[in-house]
């Protein structure tokens, strides 16, 4: 076993893809060496190992310390190898609606979110046009979702994307919710302005047409 330079490995995935760089494939050794060899990198004999049919290998993490163990490897047994985040298993998706969002590119939204490794904005077919609308994909460098983001100054409610037909009324719930998330932490403030008029401002409900009060009844 060798190893390369570490340089900039990303934060903790808790799988990672051992994949050899020629023909000689990992997954074709011996279980029972590749069992030790991780043992020796990982210094765990509990470690989970998945093979692949392309003759990878998917290894379970359970620390930070031993991605950047494994990321460090440039042999493995002797093969020469290279080793990266799983992108499905380490990654999920999501989605908002904001038009504030409209003026900004899918690449300023890629820079500017947190954690966000992907942005497609959603478009809609109208007769030969494709109009966009103020729904955004987002794929995102975690298992799972946040329920909302910093998008600069704004706060978004972030909905799970779901596929297949199955899921079709969940995910309409879900950007349902997402909308009404959206407008309610805008509606906070307003809402907090309006506790703080003086009684004077308020309107006297007992002199609305057809209100009548409980004195009278």
């Amino acid at each position: 076993m060798s190893v390369s330079p570490f340089a900039g490995w990303s934060p903790f995935k808790e799988f990672m893809v051992i994949s050899s760089k020629g023909s000689a494939k990992v997954a074709d050794r011996s279980p029972f060496k590749i069992h030790r060899e991780l043992k020796s990198i990982l210094g765990d004999e509990t470690i989970e190992v998945t093979k692949l049919g392309s003759g990878d290998l998917i290894v379970e993490l359970k620390s930070n310390d031993q991605a950047k163990k494994l990321g460090e490897i440039a042999t493995f047994l002797d093969i020469p190898v290279t080793v990266s985040p799983h992108k499905s298993l380490t990654s999920s998706k999501g989605v908002t609606r904001s038009r504030d969002l409209r003026c900004c590119s899918e690449e300023e939204m890629v820079e500017e979110l947190s954690d966000v490794t992907n942005v497609r904005r959603i478009k809609v077919r109208r007769g030969e046009d494709k109009i966009q609308t103020d729904t955004v994909a987002l794929t995102f460098d975690s298992r799972k979702p946040p329920s909302k983001i910093r998008a600069g100054y704004l706060t978004l409610a972030v909905a799970t994307a779901r596929t297949g037909v199955r899921n079709l009324l969940l995910y309409v719930l879900d950007v349902a919710r997402v909308i009404m998330s959206n407008v309610t932490l805008r509606l906070i403030p307003i809402v907090c302005r309006l506790k703080r008029r003086p009684c004077s401002q308020q309107q006297d409900l007992s002199k609305v047409p057809g209100r009548t009060s409980h004195s009278s009844l």
